[in-house]
């Protein structure tokens, strides 16, 4: 059975949670996943690279968890979870093999280069990369060093990126390396030190990079951080949805799972350029995701959105939510409105028309039938009564959403009336 092992390189600060590589980690499991229903053997090796103390904003249990909760570490693929931190000892015996086949020369300063003059001698100037989406990469190796040996040790015994990155790549048996276009000309120099240590070249998958809309850098603006979405109110699945469909194929398709991408991704319909974040079509997929048809679908979207949060919600709720077509943050906003009894002043409101209701209410009587029963009030100033009562003030979202959303709970109709009673005793003007 063929082998695919890939690797998903973090560290410990905001960048796992960033928008822009969130999405080359989405791809890089889609990637898996497709080849794993294509009865391949396959393994994520899931890697923080905790070397750099003044890196650190977040534990390795949070970077872990965010990711449980996304859905990428699951019980279907077959995962592994390493620390570049422990790799010193295998990196010792490859810089060793280096230094006896004449590939290193020491500074006085006790720092540790590659000899260029040694690998040309022996391989000559040319690389050639070969890439799964960009096709051929060629590399003149003295125009990428500047003819300059490149360091690889430093005095401490501590490695540099490219040797350490090669050297535990290999270790780990990986066969593709998948990572954002910024990181081709690092892709030349592992094929350097690939060659000089004699141990197998993976296959290389570049992936384009997310944008500002201004077409520069990375996405660093304030919805940089994927919780900075979830926390303005968009949803989990249209932000991952717009994520995948922004470097993938047609750029407004909207995906309602993770598993329906997988199902259907080509690595071939990745995007070769970059692309650019669209606030519009973001919104306009998020839009859109309200009206899918599929109750399991948006089922999942509030679930995870909540998990993400680190909040819970009922069953109940979501099929009010699902009825309605609404967000995750509309659903949290009306159990908020619902469950505070902080009132309005009550003299903009019609007393005795609330009295009225409130008998109605006791009695029964629908939302749907209450304006039948006031015939000569303007529904407008009713159903103003009915959201004062409700949410305590009068303007807001449908009546019939708070309704239905109070609704779920038992014993709320006596809090409020209990409430709204000893308010309408202090009115004046009764």
């Amino acid at each position: 059975m063929e082998k695919v092992v890939v690797k998903m390189g973090l560290t410990p600060s905001n960048a796992p949670f960033r928008m822009a590589n969130l999405r080359t980690f989405l791809y890089i499991y889609s990637f898996l996943m497709n080849n794993h229903y294509n009865q391949k053997d396959c393994k994520l090796i899931f890697q923080i690279d905790d070397t750099d103390p003044k890196k650190r904003l977040h534990s390795n249990e949070e970077i872990i968890d965010f990711y449980k909760k996304i859905g990428i570490l699951n019980n279907e693929l077959p995962y592994i979870i390493s620390f570049q931190a422990n790799n010193k000892n295998i990196c010792d015996k490859f810089y060793n093999e280096l230094y006896n086949k004449g590939f290193v020369e020491v500074n006085s300063e006790g720092v540790s280069y590659f000899c260029i003059k040694k690998y040309v001698e022996l391989f000559g100037r040319e690389i050639i990369m070969p890439d799964l989406i960009l096709g051929n990469i060629v590399f003149d190796v003295e125009k990428i060093t500047r003819n300059n040996n490149f360091s690889i040790r430093r005095s401490d015994g501590s490695y540099l990126y490219n040797f350490a990155s090669c050297v535990d790549n290999f270790n780990l048996g990986l066969t593709h390396l998948i990572r954002g276009k910024n990181k081709i000309s690092s892709g030349a120099f592992q094929i350097i030190l690939c060659k000089s240590l004699g141990i197998e070249i993976p296959k290389f998958i570049h992936l384009p990079m997310l944008l500002q809309e201004n077409g520069t850098n990375e996405i660093i603006n304030s919805r940089s951080l994927f919780f900075d979405t979830l926390n303005e109110g968009y949803d989990y699945m249209p932000t991952i949805s717009y994520l995948l469909s922004s470097g993938y194929g047609d750029s407004e398709i909207l995906y309602t799972s993770l598993q329906n991408f997988v199902a259907q991704f080509d690595i071939k319909n990745i995007h070769k350029k970059d692309g650019q974040f669209s606030f519009n079509i973001y919104k306009k997929i998020c839009n859109r995701f309200r009206n899918i048809p599929s109750y399991e679908d948006y089922e999942e979207n509030i679930k995870k959105t909540a998990l993400l949060l680190g909040r819970n919600i009922d069953s109940k709720i979501i099929e009010i939510g699902f009825k309605h077509k609404l967000t995750y943050a509309q659903i949290y906003e009306g159990i908020n409105e619902i469950y505070n009894d902080i009132y309005d002043d009550i003299s903009d409101i019609d007393s005795k028309l609330l009295q009225e209701i409130l008998k109605e209410f006791m009695n029964g009587t629908s939302l749907t039938e209450l304006p039948l029963k006031f015939p000569n009030t303007e529904k407008r100033l009713i159903y103003n009564v009915i959201r004062w009562f409700y949410i305590g003030h009068k303007s807001g979202r449908s009546c019939a959403i708070i309704k239905d959303i109070f609704d779920t709970k038992d014993g709320n109709y006596e809090k409020k009336i209990q409430i709204v009673e000893s308010i309408i005793k202090k009115d004046e003007r009764i």
